[in-house]
């Protein structure tokens, strides 16, 4: 779960395979990001929110532009669950933490 700077939206991740997208001003959910295999762990907003980062139980990583709702190709970079991301302070880095022990950049 993660909120943009803004308070204005929200993601989350679901066990349905998606990244939910939520309007907090409505406090409705606003649309979906479907594309990962397997449920979706973790979740991280771009410091402008137009980027979502999402992790998922089968390893992978995607990048969605929230705005157009395009996803960027998957990235299988851990053995196991992806359950934390982060983002540098500038965003130019993203870090990924996975039950498999390990973390990626």
């Amino acid at each position: 779960l993660d909120i943009s700077f803004d308070g204005k939206l929200a993601v989350s991740a679901s066990a349905d395979l998606s990244v939910k997208v939520w309007d907090l001003e409505n406090r409705s959910e606003s649309f979906s990001l479907v594309g990962h295999d397997e449920a979706v762990r973790a979740v991280r907003l771009s410091r402008d929110g137009g980027i979502v980062y999402s992790g998922s139980a089968d390893g992978s990583l995607k990048a969605w532009d929230i705005h157009q709702r395009w996803e960027s190709p998957t990235i299988n970079s851990h053995l196991n669950d992806v359950r934390a991301l982060t983002i540098n302070p500038n965003g130019t880095l993203v870090v990924s933490g996975s039950l498999d022990s390990s973390i990626r950049v």
